[in-house]
């Protein structure tokens, strides 16, 4: 159970890691090439904010999920 947990917490991490990052590198990188003209579809400084601050809250909401699941599973004796 404890290695099932660890692994879960691994996972759950990775939308936090995602928004630590340079969102507008991100965006650059992975979107931009979709438009014939990016710099007038970039989005704003504000949508950037939204997507960082939405994807720390999901991998805390996930961590917060895994560990009351683990804390609330009944014990393997």
């Amino acid at each position: 159970m404890g290695g099932l947990m660890v692994f879960g917490i691994l996972v759950a991490l990775i939308p936090g890691v995602l928004g630590l990052l340079d969102q507008k590198k991100m965006w650059w990188r992975f979107q931009a090439k979709n438009y014939a003209h990016p710099e007038h579809n970039e989005p704003s400084e504000g949508a950037y904010r939204r997507q960082r601050v939405a994807l720390i809250c999901c991998s805390l909401g996930f961590v917060a999920l895994i560990v009351w699941l683990w804390a609330t599973a009944p014990s393997p004796s």
